[in-house]
């Protein structure tokens, strides 16, 4: 059954209002987490300042509230976070980008039983109540796991305290919330997916970690080089934080918009969710496992040339290179190589399978790479080459998703890369 709550009517979003509140939380605080045994997540610095970006919006009326539903790409869960409905599209990011910082702050390195619901799939939702101007019930306790996270940060005072409450919901308790919301805002929440952690990150130490050169590239997200960055090109959009190991070295003048640039500690590529030999089996499973090299081509009925009447779907792996070779393709497909795969053909739309997987290459000769050579393409998914190197070379593609290689060389222009906040 879902039990419906009356709407209040919230005092106006006020700064003097959020700080005022953001202060009484800081007395009641270390009450309710030793009343109700919440589990505490302090903020890192970029959640803190994100969270201090929004506790001063503007008023707005109820009726201008929405919410997002975000899906966290490459995990299980989803995260509920409100927003306004007629927010810019900057607002929009900046709260992507805050849900993506919650989750990382909060889900990610939770303990006990969070920990424990996030292994076993019992969890599928969390939700942030951390706006004081938020016009909707905190849901009832019998529609959440009984446990919470109690979110710590610094408040619009400089005060270090509790400045919000995280919800954890499993399947019947988040389709009553959902189903809450809707009825309450007349309108389906936004649902955007968003991927965590850099959107480039390349795991090689040395000069030629990571290099960008060509022209007017939009990275939204994150970089980290594990070497050197070597930012060459012009017109490079690239407005969160830039991390490097050993020498940031870029040229003055050439029109780049850059967000902070910050000299980090050296940090490990991610992995995809399932080792090689699972996808394997996927593969094999879904008649798409070929020994040796594989040309994907168009054979006139949206199937593999070289497997007359094998759809472009599914996990398709093969022992050697994976090469599209034709333009226009589309497919949601997560392609394993282990050798090179090279997006030749242009205009090609795919997005990823399984996994938030798009392209995976298990090859670890220098020689191989995972290239998008093509130009036009938009594609949606993550993109692991951790023994090889990644390389752009066409121009106007669109990548939603992450890259993750052992390098990172860009030479192409006019492409984008989005985590998927933007």
């Amino acid at each position: 059954m879902i039990s419906i709550h009356q709407r209040f009517s919230p005092l106006p979003s006020s700064p003097v209002r959020q700080a005022l509140a953001a202060a009484l939380a800081l007395l009641a605080g270390p009450a309710l987490a030793a009343a109700q045994g919440v589990e505490p997540f302090p903020l890192s610095p970029d959640t803190n300042d994100e969270w201090k970006v929004h506790t001063v919006e503007a008023e707005r009326p109820g009726s201008d509230w929405n919410h997002f539903d975000m899906k966290v790409a490459e995990t299980t869960i989803r995260a509920i976070l409100p927003n306004y409905l007629s927010g810019d599209p900057v607002n929009i990011e900046e709260m992507n980008r805050f849900n993506k910082h919650l989750v990382a702050d909060t889900v990610l390195k939770s303990t006990g039983e969070i920990a424990t619901w996030l292994q076993n799939g019992t969890l599928v939702a969390v939700e942030f109540d951390v706006l004081a101007s938020d016009p909707f019930d905190p849901p009832p306790p019998d529609q959440h796991m009984g446990t919470i996270g109690q979110i710590e940060g610094e408040n619009l005072l400089g005060q270090y305290g509790v400045l919000g409450t995280m919800y954890c919901y499993d399947q019947e308790d988040y389709n009553n919330r959902i189903a809450y919301l809707v009825l309450m805002m007349g309108r389906e929440p936004n649902r955007p997916t968003v991927w965590l952690g850099d959107t480039l990150q390349s795991g090689a130490s040395g000069s030629t970690s990571m290099r960008l050169s060509g022209a007017t590239n939009t990275v939204v997200g994150s970089v980290h080089s594990n070497g050197d960055l070597r930012l060459s090109g012009t017109g490079y959009i690239m407005l969160q934080k830039i991390t490097f190991v050993g020498l940031f070295l870029t040229q003055p003048g050439a029109g780049n918009l850059l967000g902070p640039v910050v000299q980090a500690p050296s940090k490990a590529l991610p992995s995809p969710a399932h080792d090689a030999a699972w996808y394997l089996a996927a593969a094999t499973a879904n008649g798409t496992f070929f020994a040796g090299d594989l040309s994907i081509l168009d054979d006139g009925a949206g199937g593999l040339a070289s497997a007359t009447g094998v759809a472009l779907s599914g996990v398709v792996y093969a022992t050697g290179a994976i090469t599209i070779e034709s333009s226009s393709l589309t497919g949601t497909v997560t392609l394993v190589a282990g050798g090179t795969i090279d997006l030749a053909g242009s205009n090609c739309l795919l997005g990823a399978a399984v996994d938030d997987l798009l392209l995976w290459s298990t090859s670890t000769i220098a020689t191989d790479a995972v290239a998008l050579d093509g130009s036009g393409c938009v594609l949606t998914g993550a993109a692991y080459a951790p023994g090889v190197e990644f390389r752009v070379g066409g121009s106007t593609n669109q990548l939603t998703g992450r890259i993750l290689a052992s390098k990172v060389k860009v030479t192409g222009s006019l492409n984008t890369f989005t985590d998927g906040t933007k």
